[in-house]
């Protein structure tokens, strides 16, 4: 483990001793709202560029739940990428199914 890691864990050992820093709860291991953000939150109309881009493509019975695109999730980041969105296939893959 790193020293600066080490450090940094004493210094907030004691702010909590002291009062100056409330304790984590007990479900958590770290503080919220760190972490990488979200694709969407970063770039807002990524998900709507998303469902236009499958709409056009989508086969299946629409009265049933189970619909697909005929586009490849590498197709649909290219064409994403294309529009000004810096996104992945994986990325893709899970905004498609967010969106069911």
């Amino acid at each position: 483990m790193s020293s600066a890691t080490i450090r940094t864990g004493l210094q907030e050992s004691q702010a909590i001793a002291s009062g100056r820093l409330e304790p984590l709860a007990t479900t958590r291991s770290r503080r919220a709202g760190g972490g990488r953000k979200k694709a969407i939150d970063k770039d807002p109309t990524l998900l709507t560029d998303l469902k236009e881009l499958v709409e056009s493509t989508t086969r299946g019975d629409p009265e049933c739940r189970l619909l697909w695109t005929a586009r490849s999730l590498r197709n649909l980041a290219l064409a994403l990428k294309q529009r000004g969105h810096d996104v992945k296939k994986n990325t893709v893959a899970r905004l498609l199914t967010q969106l069911g």
